[in-house]
């Protein structure tokens, strides 16, 4: 998946889904991982940068 945040303000975003997270991963354009994403309330949780594209690698259980 990947999240974009076109202001000049980093933003907060969750983003939940049917099924739960089993894990997530933040990554790079190339789809390398890089750390893993925090999960919380049966989602992914993470903070976008302004004017920057993230990627995050989902698996759901």
């Amino acid at each position: 998946m990947r999240l974009f945040n076109p202001s000049n303000k980093t933003q907060k975003c969750a983003v939940k889904f049917a099924r739960a997270v089993k894990s997530a991963f933040l990554a790079n354009l190339n789809e390398e991982k890089q750390k893993a994403a925090k999960l919380a309330n049966g989602g992914v949780s993470v903070e976008l940068q302004p004017k920057k594209i993230q990627t995050i690698l989902i698996e759901l259980k």
